[in-house]
């Protein structure tokens, strides 16, 4: 009797073992098949930007860093305002407009709230000085 009790007991264990690592994994985030960095060029710039976290997720802020050179000599520019329009097209919806400041490791920050999980376009807009301005555009997938 008493063993049948233990094997029931253990049963139970092990059902509530499963139930409780099950909704674990359920909530991490799916792995990303890109590449933790997006690479575009346009004009005379090379951006790259990377996510924090990568993917992002509509339950947080997401930081933005976008690193911007020259394609000529590499030159890493300080002194462009940058602005990033986040768009989701499948839905028609927009996030208000947000200015990426620039630190002093020479790359630009910005954090953005993906409100909804999908694809979402990220219009990257460069103003320098002299410089007539550059617009490019990155693709990301919020979970």
């Amino acid at each position: 009797m008493r063993r049948n009790l233990l094997v029931i007991l253990l049963g139970l264990l092990f059902l509530a073992l499963l139930t409780w690592l099950g909704g674990l994994v359920a909530n991490l985030p799916p792995a990303s098949s890109e590449s933790g960095q997006q690479q575009v060029r346009a004009g005379p710039y090379e951006v790259t930007l990377q996510l924090s976290p990568d993917p992002p997720l509509s339950t947080q802020p997401a930081t933005i860093v976008l690193r911007i050179a020259e394609v000529a000599s590499g030159t890493l520019i300080n002194d462009a305002h940058v602005q990033v329009e986040s768009t989701m097209p499948e839905m028609d919806m927009d996030l208000p407009t947000v200015s990426a400041l620039p630190s002093s490791d020479g790359l630009y920050r910005a954090r953005v709230q993906f409100v909804m999980a999908g694809l979402w376009q990220l219009h990257v807009t460069i103003q320098r000085s002299a410089h007539p301005d550059t617009s490019l555009l990155f693709q990301v997938t919020a979970h």
